[in-house]
């Protein structure tokens, strides 16, 4: 009996302990929320052990941030700054290069991580060679003053520049499509020889020499024209050194045109430029600025019925149209073949551009053209579809 009296005894000692506990749990609880307000003394608790609480913040603390939405969307934007476009928001290789002040629509926004990306839609000359891809949102702004696309040859066309990927800086182009202003360029400050590629700005500046004497034009630049429209090294000289005043006068008469980047040297044929200062030179041809429209039809005539070279046949399947006029240079340095292609192509039906572009480096000039003619192929082939 007096066991059993001290168990009872130790089972309400027992619950007597508990009950003090638990009053005592409750006496600091309400001291804390007193002093410090619920939320706090709720998370005081659990820091101490006290107790342990699942709070919804928690969950809605880790759940995926959202953006709001934008109802304005589709919507036009410009480029605020030169981006990479990536096939997915955040990875992937980049589709193409777009240059600030590039106008595109933007479709769709989507969040990864704490980054907003924008789906962007930009359109080229034709169908074709429109291009659709991701940019982070912070590359966009609402305004801008471009009216046409600035970018790579992926801008152009993802196709066209995977074709010449593999030749990494030994290909440059710069490609203008004057009515839409639109200006697409790889590699395109890169120098290279232009080896008698040369000879068309020979041929204009002698052209525009002639338009200032007061005599008129003498009566055998017919024939010289001929002669330096084909190439010809010797009547090159001679109107390079003679009658245009070597590298010095060139070098003024580009200047005097607006033309910069191209670099005449003691030697006509090692004369170099860029595909960007080769661009400009055959946009202001194009717009008829620098020579009479007389004198501009002789340069066009000559420069299309010079004799066929091999380089020239990189070219031929180009429909020039109209004042169309491309122009094959070939150079052989310590490095390798240049061959580079300029000039303008107003095919009927199609969107007309000034191009100027150069494969340099080659193990052989026929590996050059070879590597330009399918580089052409595809170019009409992208600008011919609608």
């Amino acid at each position: 009996m007096a066991k059993r009296r001290r168990s009872g005894s130790s089972g309400s000692s027992g619950a007597s302990r508990s009950a003090g506990a638990w009053w005592r749990m409750t006496l600091l609880l309400a001291l804390l929320i007193c002093v410090v307000g619920i939320v706090p003394a709720v998370i005081a608790g659990q820091a101490l052990g006290l107790w342990h609480i699942r709070a919804p913040w928690n969950a809605q603390a880790s759940a995926t941030p959202s953006l709001p939405p934008d109802t304005a969307l589709p919507r036009q934007v410009w480029l605020a700054s030169d981006v990479k476009v990536l096939p997915q928001p955040g990875k992937g290789t980049p589709v193409a290069t777009l240059v600030a002040g590039s106008p595109a629509t933007l479709t769709l926004h989507r969040l990864v991580g704490n980054t907003s990306w924008g789906n962007i839609i930009w359109a080229g000359p034709t169908v074709a060679t429109s291009g659709e891809g991701w940019v982070p949102d912070s590359a966009l702004v609402a305004y801008g003053t471009s009216s046409g696309p600035l970018g790579d040859l992926g801008a152009l066309s993802p196709a066209l520049a995977a074709q010449v990927a593999g030749d990494g800086a030994h290909f440059s182009a710069a490609i203008y499509f004057p009515d839409i202003s639109a200006l697409y360029q790889t590699n395109a400050g890169a120098p290279f020889t232009l080896g008698d590629g040369f000879r068309a700005v020979l041929l204009v500046a002698l052209l525009a020499r002639s338009e200032s004497q007061p005599q008129g034009l003498p009566p055998t630049l017919k024939v010289v024209t001929a002669a330096l429209a084909d190439g010809d090294a010797s009547i090159g000289a001679v109107v390079y050194n003679s009658d245009l005043g070597g590298a010095t006068g060139v070098t003024q008469y580009l200047a005097g045109i607006g033309v910069a980047g191209i670099q005449p040297a003691a030697n006509w044929q090692t004369s170099q430029a860029t595909a960007s200062s080769m661009l400009q030179f055959y946009s202001v041809f194009a717009k008829g600025e620098i020579l009479s429209s007389g004198d501009r039809s002789t340069a066009l005539t000559a420069l299309t019925q010079a004799k066929p070279a091999l380089a020239a046949s990189a070219i031929t399947t180009v429909p020039l149209g109209s004042g169309g006029v491309l122009v094959a240079g070939v150079a052989q340095t310590p490095t390798g073949w240049t061959v580079n292609i300029c000039g303008i192509v107003a095919t009927p039906g199609a969107p007309h551009y000034v191009i100027a572009v150069a494969l340099r480096d080659q193990a052989s000039q026929a590996a050059a053209v070879s590597a330009l003619n399918s580089f052409f192929q595809k170019l009409t082939a992208l600008l011919a579809s609608s």
